[in-house]
């Protein structure tokens, strides 16, 4: 069974190299904030799928060795 290993995207990445960078006090940090707490949010929703996913196989596999 091949297991994915999913990394953070390159665009999460970026933002929140983006987001350490800007000044809190700059027009544009709410939104860079904002679509950076997004793709986060997004992203931790992948790998809460994928962990689901995963202990379901494991689960299925189990019940159809025994």
């Amino acid at each position: 069974m091949n297991i994915a290993i999913r990394e953070k995207p390159l665009k999460l990445l970026w933002l929140e190299a983006l987001k350490r960078r800007l000044f809190e006090e700059d027009p544009d940090f709410s939104y860079y904030n904002e679509q950076f707490r997004r793709f986060d949010a997004g992203y931790a929703g992948e790998r809460k799928v994928d962990r689901e996913w995963l202990e379901l196989v494991m689960s299925l596999y189990f019940f159809s060795v025994t």
